[in-house]
């Protein structure tokens, strides 16, 4: 048992991940080993983080991250070469997420995995990834939607994973225009993707599908929407 302290700890991950640097005190015995408040530095942002684990022969793990964008908690028990992850719950400036599910990954190098998500976002936040901010200001995309997710497969091939997704909110805009009660009902299976969704617009509704092939080269896809009943001149005054 004892103490080790990280004074400092460099790791350079493959691109796109970048340097990892590690620093602060990890706790340890024959048994497990935990910390609070090491320091992770990862793409220029620090996090404080805390983690408990347990029973080396058969590891179990709480854990939390916190920064003032990011902040998530969660617990993982391993049972033979399954990860179960009961959840990860956590905040991302002003949208929630919560996952669980369990990763096979004694079948390296795939991870079968078996996931579902709960997530509430807040549209606005995505600018983060904007590249360009000035196109992404004009879009001004506004509104909070819900997303369940259940999803299967290989984590390295997220494209060939089945997937079921439906999205929902009451109200978002772009450009300057507002839709309501927006509904998308996603499916992904075996490489190829479609999806129903309709929304209210200025008193009309519009519905449509679309279908892509994810898993090949250029995403090709096709759409077909229909609308009826939208009142032009209160589009127009928007």
């Amino acid at each position: 048992s004892g103490t080790l302290e990280l004074a400092r700890l460099d790791a350079q991950l493959p691109r796109p991940a970048g340097p990892l640097v590690l620093r602060g005190p990890v706790q340890f015995s024959p048994s497990g080993l935990s910390w609070k408040g090491l320091v992770i530095v990862y793409a220029g942002e620090e996090y404080n983080s805390s983690a408990d684990v347990k029973d080396f022969s058969a590891p179990s793990v709480d854990f939390g991250v916190y920064s003032p964008k990011l902040q998530f908690e969660g617990s993982a028990v391993t049972r033979g070469r399954t990860v179960e992850i009961s959840r990860v719950k956590g905040n991302w400036l002003d949208s929630s997420f919560f996952l669980q599910g369990s990763v096979d990954i004694g079948r390296l190098p795939s991870l079968p995995a078996e996931l579902s998500a709960t997530l509430e976002l807040e549209l606005a936040d995505l600018g983060i990834f904007a590249q360009d901010k000035p196109a992404w200001e004009r879009a001004a995309l506004k509104g909070k939607v819900s997303a369940q997710v259940k999803s299967s497969g290989n984590l390295r091939d997220i494209r060939g994973m089945k997937a079921a997704i439906l999205v929902k909110s009451p109200r978002v805009s772009a450009y300057g225009f507002n839709a309501g009660n927006l509904t998308v009902d996603y499916k992904q299976d075996a490489g190829k993707a479609s999806a129903i969704f309709n929304f209210s617009f200025y008193d009309g509704t519009v519905n449509g599908n679309a279908v892509c092939e994810p898993a090949k080269k250029g995403l090709p896809f096709s759409v077909k929407t229909s609308a009826e009943g939208i009142r032009l001149e209160k589009f127009k005054a928007d």
